[in-house]
């Protein structure tokens, strides 16, 4: 894709680690063919030729007492709680909804979930805390 607002592969994609780095992980879950592999391929090799894995170093990630290594890519399950999501309509604002999608993410492998119960659609609101919070 190459369009005045769009081109993919992007660019500069060569000088973004935080792309190339997950990219490299899931390689060959990401391309249909071979060519597609072939590209993929290209610009890992410009990048990381002879360079150690990422998750070599002992890394890790801490989040509300719980600690998740670095020593691969991590999947981040997104759970919108907000009644004007452009993702899903507003579908998960019961309790019910929430808990049963959130189990739904884990089990399609996130390692980690993102609850958001504030919009960041352009020209939304911020809600009170409290509310947020309810979400």
């Amino acid at each position: 894709v190459d369009e005045a607002t769009l081109a993919v592969p992007h660019p500069g994609v060569d000088d973004r680690d935080f792309v190339l780095l997950p990219l490299r992980d899931v390689r060959s879950r990401l391309a249909d063919s071979e060519k597609d592999l072939g590209l993929v391929d290209a610009a890992l090799a410009r990048r990381f030729d002879g360079l150690r894995k990422d998750g070599d170093a002992a890394r890790v990630w801490t989040a509300f007492g719980d600690t998740l290594a670095r020593d691969r890519t991590r999947v981040m399950g997104v759970l919108n709680c907000t009644p004007d999501s452009f993702s899903d309509g507003g579908a998960y604002l019961s309790p019910d909804a929430a808990l049963a999608r959130a189990a739904a993410l884990v089990e399609a492998g996130a390692d980690a979930l993102d609850v958001g119960g504030e919009s960041t659609r352009p020209g939304a609101v911020a809600p009170a805390e409290d509310e947020e919070l309810r979400r």
